[in-house]
């Protein structure tokens, strides 16, 4: 029987499962990739495995099954983005790295190991604030979802409760931060692609 803790698992893992979707239907429907950062997205499909591996270590069905969807979907998304400089059969091999990178760092190495490289992922959504903040200077409208963001940080407040339910406390500090740095990039957004339509009366939405 899955505890009940696990449930909750489950509800922030399914939200952070369609993380992707709305990142992908932008850079798709508008065909521009403005402003979104590979590099937040390469680190999300790293960490993604990184933390299937946590799961397996933890035995928490949630963490194993959630990460093992996210993992293929932010990895959709990353090999799109690589498109933009390469091949899809080399952005793909990038992307299959990446992962069994991210797996074997956690699952096979010292808890020590696993547990710094988990602390690293904390920067993944760095390349992208930093890169939102740079769009907000620039008043620039960009392809970034902030539907993407909004979701992620859903999921990290159900994570953050999971976390202290659990007892887990890497998953309780680790959610924190990344709620955080989400509600920034929503912000940083929010307030470029206003100044965007302030200055040039057009605008990319959500």
């Amino acid at each position: 029987m899955i505890p009940p803790v696990e449930w909750l698992g489950f509800v922030g893992g399914l939200i952070g499962l369609s993380i992707s979707i709305p990142q992908i239907y932008r850079v798709t429907a508008t065909r521009s990739f403005v402003g979104v950062s590979t590099s937040t997205w390469l680190i999300f499909t790293t960490m993604a495995t990184g933390w299937l591996a946590y799961g397996f270590t933890v035995d928490s069905i949630s963490q194993i099954v959630t990460n093992t969807i996210s993992a293929v979907a932010t990895g959709v998304l990353s090999i799109i983005l690589l498109r933009q400089w390469m091949s899809v059969t080399l952005a793909a091999l990038i992307v299959a790295a990446l992962w069994v990178s991210g797996f074997t760092l956690v699952f096979f190495s010292s808890p020590l190991v696993g547990a710094i490289f988990l602390a690293i992922g904390l920067g993944s959504r760095l390349p992208q604030l930093f890169t939102s903040f740079v769009s907000m200077r620039r008043s620039r409208a960009t392809a970034v979802s902030r539907m993407t963001f909004t979701l992620m940080l859903v999921s990290s407040l159900c994570w953050i409760f999971y976390g202290a339910w659990a007892g887990q406390i890497t998953v309780f500090w680790f959610s924190i931060i990344t709620l955080v740095m989400s509600s920034f990039i929503i912000l940083f957004e929010t307030v470029a692609r206003r100044r965007a339509l302030a200055q040039s009366g057009t605008n990319l939405e959500r």
